[in-house]
């Protein structure tokens, strides 16, 4: 028990609030992903390449993909990204259209779409092209950002 206390202690120490096998995004980070019209829980649309790197530097899990209205496979990955954002409440679901911002092809080095990024601090941990189901993206989360549903 007094392992579990000073976990606690220690987590709410550095701005978490935790639950259970998952630490929520301290109240500070939902308020500055607010300010540029993001949350958790949903798939956020990128409005403005400004706003990604303040976004990605704001929140410590990302996952980013980078598609296009006419992709088929980014269409079918769309509910699966929903899913992920209702499943993990401390990971932040982006979707960025890269017909609106192509430079974003060139800064992560892909030419296929989809291209799924995840972040972690705002540095790139994996890509993986094309559609994965729920399942791929539970077991990448659990290895790269050490967190499970």
């Amino acid at each position: 028990m007094k392992f579990r206390s000073q976990l606690t202690l220690l987590a709410l120490t550095a701005g978490l609030i935790v639950s259970m096998n998952q630490a929520e995004p301290a109240a500070d980070v939902k308020e500055k992903l607010a300010a540029h019209g993001f949350s958790f829980g949903r798939v956020n649309h990128l409005p403005s390449d400004a706003v990604f790197d303040a976004v990605i530097s704001i929140a410590q899990n990302v996952i980013v993909k980078f598609g296009a209205n006419w992709c088929g496979p980014c269409r079918q990955i769309t509910p699966v990204l929903e899913d992920l954002a209702k499943n993990y409440p401390d990971v932040l679901v982006v979707e960025v259209n890269i017909d609106q911002f192509p430079q974003f092809k060139s800064r992560y080095g892909f030419r296929s779409i989809p291209a799924i990024f995840l972040l972690k601090n705002g540095e790139k941990t994996s890509r993986t092209i094309g559609f994965k189901p729920f399942t791929y993206w539970a077991g990448k989360f659990t290895t790269e950002f050490g967190i499970t549903t």
